[in-house]
């Protein structure tokens, strides 16, 4: 199983250790000891994660979120020029390199909190057979998993 996960997830992980988002990468790490599930970002993500860390939040974060990520299985994918200029015409830029990166990788589900953006008909339809979900969504789907 492949999930994207969104920059915002990770941000909240980090800023909320007991959170959703938070609790949705630890099962995530939990689950990769015993069965094939990957964590798949982009370059953007993490450089989005980092830069709002920066501005943010106190300057331990970054090393919290250094420390996360090592711990997670992380594959790095990046969208291609042409799936981006496909996304492009229903959301942001930056947001249709991220998309790129998840559909393209052929991930089951992109873990998002960005409503604004991601939740609508159009998106949908581009993320073809991938499942735009929150995180805490996702994580009570993943709790079925033994």
């Amino acid at each position: 199983m492949k999930i994207f996960l969104d920059s915002c997830v990770w941000f909240a992980a980090i800023i909320s250790p007991v959170g959703g988002s938070a609790a949705l990468i630890n099962k995530i790490i939990v689950l990769s000891e015993k069965t094939d599930i990957w964590i798949i970002i982009s370059n953007e993500v993490i450089a989005e994660t980092l830069k709002n860390l920066k501005q943010k939040s106190q300057p331990e974060k970054l090393l919290d979120f250094i420390k996360l990520y090592y711990k997670s299985p992380i594959i790095i994918y990046e969208g291609t020029n042409e799936c981006v200029s496909r996304w492009v015409k229903h959301i942001h830029p930056e947001d249709a390199l991220i998309a790129c990166s998840a559909v393209e990788a052929k991930c089951n589900y992109f873990a998002t909190l960005d409503k604004k953006h991601f939740f609508k008909k159009e998106t949908f339809e581009l993320a073809k057979s991938m499942k735009i979900i929150f995180p805490g969504d996702l994580l009570h789907e993943l709790r079925k998993i033994k």
